[in-house]
């Protein structure tokens, strides 16, 4: 072999080598950290309580800079998102410090002067923290993200768990604490180990991390995090914990090498003709209406009102939740969002009683509120002031107040204690609720004949589609397979009015149409009916762990017993408040259903046939009045035509 054709043959494999040397792709399997770094503690607490800290004064916030030691796993699921796990050392120790203030005799003179000292409790902890957290590149790849967000829940178990309580006086300068003989400037008060800490703290992290390359599989790393602990440090205290960690390490990448596999193209899919299709649209006809004039009375109930003001914890402000004004805005229908109209409703009825008086009744959870009393008396008048502002004379208004409210929720509950800090409100000498009315109703019920047909667009789809047809509250879903049918509707009348435009609607895959069937109302028979009651639907409340009937209730009852015919159906569902053990709330609910059912045979007999159950579907017991309403029976009515 000669040396022009060896040197062509070595050119010839370096070029290979180095062409599949450029083709081989690296993919990261595992990628380990080492980091470490300050980590900056804050504590907020309420150590009062505490057993182990003597209660020397009011500690309520703490700070310190500890050390923070991390090795984790990453684990990648794809190019932008992977899995984090890892365990650390955290330093989170912390000192409160206290100024106090109190009066000392000078033993050469005998008087009384003022000592200012500074109280200090110095804890210190340490934890071993384990995390697992979603990591997802927001610059770059996960292997190599420029800047990347850490997100996930943290645990953390106590390794040292020690304080130390001090005090130095800080003036005058020659003070001194005297001990037997001994005098001295700093003391230790206590030096232990916590006995109430914790066994566990959950929170979580998030955080922004950056890796900077320094070969293929290596990478220095950078992570700036925020903890924060849910739960308390110790058993018997609020005491929060929030930290924020800089870290900076290596990463080392562990993953495997490949060559893919290049594979021909496929050749290029057949590319249909596109078929044109007329534009979609829908045709509706319309024929043999047959229908009749119905008049009468409708039953009506008014939305339950619940007579108190509820107020935020350690507060006297009326709630912004509240409206304050007659703003000429409509009452909601729903019971709860109603309970904002509660004091412009209370007005009203006052107004429109010359001889209405109201009581207000202040009162406080009695726990976790302070000056209990005092504070009941400040909700009063605020409720006072609000409803002078909306025009009742101050002279008509009463007050009271005390520590907790005549019939009170149970205070075990958060529930029951937001419940207890109200203002109830009770209004003499006029119906604070007028829950039963009739009003005058005329309507046009009928059917007719509507035929609804697509056309246009593509045949095959418009075989599957549905048209959807609408007659006043009506909507009846028509198929290409069956475009005809009879709808039933019916469309609410004036006393006066002649005729009637019935108008059919009809919607399909964007395509719509509207139809007006003109229909002469004094061509067609008439009927009265003495009582409609469908839709009628009514709530009353009961008080607290109570199945008893009030007098208030007692009075609903016999409106509406005194307005419906004979014949009549009525339901009863008990309810009950999501407070207390869901075997005493069914059986409460029970318990309202049966004594309701009771007083209504006591007044009518045998004249309605009358049913009970318990009420599956509640209101949301989120909020007081949500729950004051659930406390309750609910009513409807079907009266024979």
């Amino acid at each position: 072999m000669t040396s022009k054709s060896t040197a062509s043959l070595l050119f010839a494999t370096l070029l290979l080598l180095t062409i599949n040397l450029h083709s081989q792709v690296y993919t990261e399997q595992l990628g380990l950290r080492l980091q470490a770094g300050p980590v900056y503690s804050a504590h907020s607490a309420d150590v009062t309580g505490n057993a182990d800290i003597l209660n020397c004064g009011q500690h309520t916030s703490g700070s310190g800079i500890g050390f923070v030691a991390q090795l984790g796993l990453d684990l990648p699921l794809s190019t932008a998102l992977g899995l984090g796990f890892s365990a650390s050392y955290a330093g989170r120790g912390g000192t409160f410090t206290t100024a106090n203030l109190y009066p000392a005799r000078d033993p050469l003179t005998g008087s009384e002067q003022p000592v200012s000292t500074e109280l200090q409790l110095q804890t210190q902890l340490s934890f071993l923290e384990i995390q697992a957290d979603v990591r997802i590149p927001l610059i770059g790849t996960f292997e190599k993200r420029a800047l990347g967000l850490v997100v996930g829940p943290r645990i953390a178990l106590p390794i040292t768990s020690r304080f130390v309580q001090s005090e130095s006086i800080v003036s005058p300068a020659d003070a001194t604490f005297i001990v037997g003989s001994d005098r001295f400037q700093e003391r230790t008060i206590q030096d232990q180990a916590f006995t109430t800490r914790s066994s566990m703290l959950i929170g979580g992290t998030v955080g922004a991390e950056t890796l900077f390359p320094l070969s293929d599989k290596t990478s220095f790393t950078a992570q700036v995090s925020a903890d924060y602990f849910f739960n308390n440090l110790v058993i018997d205290s609020p005491w929060k914990l929030f930290g924020i960690r800089a870290e900076v390490g290596l990463r080392f990448s562990v993953g495997k090498t490949s060559v893919p596999q290049i594979e021909a193209p496929p050749p290029p899919p057949d590319v249909p003709t596109p078929i044109a299709f007329a534009p979609l649209r829908l045709a509706i006809e319309t024929s043999q209406f047959s229908g009749q004039v119905v008049t009468g009375n409708v039953l009506l109930a008014t939305v339950p009102i619940v007579n108190a003001v509820f107020f935020d914890s350690a507060s006297a402000a009326i709630p912004a939740s509240y409206r304050l004004t007659h703003d000429g805005s409509k009452l909601s229908a729903n019971p709860v969002e109603a309970h904002a109209w509660l004091l412009p409703r209370i007005a009203t009825i006052v107004n429109e009683n010359p001889n209405a008086t109201i009581q207000l009744i202040g009162a406080s959870s009695n726990q976790g509120e302070t000056e209990n009393v005092a504070v009941a008396s400040a909700r009063v008048e605020s409720v006072k002031s609000a409803l002078v502002r909306l025009g009742i004379a101050e002279s008509r208004i009463s007050t009271s107040a005390g520590v907790a409210p005549k019939i009170p929720s149970n205070s075990e509950f958060a529930g029951g204690r937001a419940e207890n800090r109200r203002v109830d409100i009770q209004v003499q000498n006029a119906p604070l609720q007028r829950w039963v009315n009739t009003e005058y109703f005329a309507e046009l019920r009928g059917s007719m004949y509507v035929l609804a047909r697509l056309m246009g667009g593509d045949p095959q789809r418009n075989i599957s589609s549905k048209i959807h047809v609408k007659i006043g509250s009506t909507d009846t879903v028509f198929s290409q397979n069956s475009p005809r049918a009879n709808v039933e509707f019916a469309l609410p009348l004036t006393t006066s009015q002649p005729e009637v435009s019935v108008k059919v609607q009809a919607s399909s895959d964007g395509a719509v149409a509207e139809l007006d069937t003109l229909i002469d109302l004094s061509k067609l028979p008439r009927r009265t009916i003495a009582l409609k009651a469908s839709g009628f639907e009514a709530c009353l409340r009961f008080e607290y762990n109570s199945g008893d009937l009030s007098p208030v209730v007692k009075d609903l009852l016999s409106q509406l017993v005194e307005r419906l015919p004979t014949g009549s159906t009525i339901s009863i569902l008990g309810s009950a408040d999501i407070l207390g053990s869901e075997e005493r709330n069914k059986k409460l609910s029970e318990l309202r259903a049966a004594n309701t059912e009771q007083y209504i045979r006591s007044l009518s007999g045998n004249k309605f046939k009358v049913s009970v159950g318990t009420k599956e579907t509640k209101l949301s017991d989120v909020t007081p009045q949500g729950r004051f309403l659930n406390r309750s029976i609910w009513i409807t009515v079907s009266t024979p035509e």
